[in-house]
């Protein structure tokens, strides 16, 4: 140990098995006033880490229910911000699920988003479709969004 370790006490130890999997690393060493890797040593030296409660929270059932009813209508930021995931878990929960997206989706531009507020009513879904390049239901559904 170095100078400017400090010993963990009993209590620091206990917070750390009863918050452990409930929070984040960081989080808890907020609290406790230790850094990150500090607490990260700490759960590895108690061998804390186990199948069952391992540091990346695991998937329910629901929230991959929710994956499968949403891939084709959000992007794995929209679904993860819904899940409290990081994009790249959804991405990886889509690729180990096997699910496949219909179409990919790309994001509308401030400019698409005010054409269509301009032109939506006017002219045809067929011709706002081929001006934007973007299917007539994608249409019908940002201009619902955007009102």
């Amino acid at each position: 140990m170095t100078k400017n370790q400090k010993l963990w006490t009993k209590e620091e130890d206990l917070f750390l098995k009863e918050q452990y999997g409930q929070m984040t690393l960081q989080k808890i060493g907020e609290w406790l006033n230790r850094s990150k890797e500090s607490v990260n040593k700490r759960v590895s030296r108690l061998q804390l880490r186990n199948k069952q409660n391992g540091i990346r929270k695991r998937w329910t059932p629901d929230q991959d229910t929710f994956l499968k009813v949403n891939i084709n209508r959000m992007n794995n930021r929209e679904i993860g911000k819904q899940l409290g995931k990081s994009p790249s878990s959804v991405a990886n929960r889509i690729r180990l699920l096997k699910l496949v997206r219909k179409t990919s989706l790309r994001r509308w531009t401030k400019k698409e988003d005010e054409y269509l507020v301009r032109w939506y009513g006017i002219k045809t879904l067929d011709q706002l479709s081929r001006r934007l390049q973007r299917s007539m239901r994608s249409h019908q559904r940002n201009a619902e969004n955007i009102r």
